[in-house]
């Protein structure tokens, strides 16, 4: 497989690959292959069709496979080949494979930028100070807390904390439990941090 690089941009590459007949033959004659013992066809026994008339029956779509295949390997051993570093997925030319004649076809391809040294000795970062204020008062409120059932229940106790937009969190304890009675209700503070 032959493949030439032409750049486009800092960032974008052309590539264009030529895979050798002998290679687009020998790929069809695999799939030929591989496709006469497993297709079924009527008035012939499994594994025996001839070859023509699988061509016949599915030449253009075992073409087209194998024309992806061979793109994906050229592709490849381009990229390995010029040592390029793709950063997405390459636009490709259509390839079509015709009779007697190498597949060939381009792809651009997105690579990283070649950055050379930067000397960063010249640069200049300032740091502005930030003062941090707290705004919220400690203030406490209370609220009924359920008593504990026992494990075995499958009751669910859960806390939610809710921010207002002075930054002051509030905690709230609250629970599955939908009717309690006043006799098993106990008061605790709650504390807004």
């Amino acid at each position: 497989m032959e493949s030439r690089v032409e750049e486009i941009s800092p960032v974008l590459v052309e590539l264009k690959i030529t895979v050798p007949w002998k290679t687009v033959e020998q790929g069809l004659d695999d799939a030929y292959k591989t496709l006469q013992k497993r297709a079924k066809v009527r008035g012939f026994r499994p594994g025996k069709v001839p070859r023509d008339v699988v061509k016949k029956l599915m030449g253009a779509s075992v073409k087209q496979e194998v024309s992806s295949t061979l793109v994906q390997q050229g592709l490849g051993n381009a990229v390995r080949e010029h040592s390029l570093d793709p950063v997405a997925v390459p636009e490709i030319s259509d390839a079509v494979i015709t009779d007697g004649q190498p597949l060939e076809f381009s792809a651009k391809v997105e690579v990283r930028p070649k950055i050379e040294s930067v000397d960063t000795s010249k640069l200049e970062v300032k740091r502005e100070k930030v003062l941090v204020m707290r705004r919220c008062s400690m203030r406490t409120t209370s609220m009924p807390v359920f008593r504990s059932l026992p494990s075995r229940t499958s009751r669910v106790r859960s806390a939610a904390v809710s921010t207002s937009a002075e930054g002051c969190a509030r905690i709230a304890a609250t629970s599955s439990l939908r009717r309690a009675r006043r006799s098993s209700e106990r008061r605790i503070s709650v504390a807004e941090v």
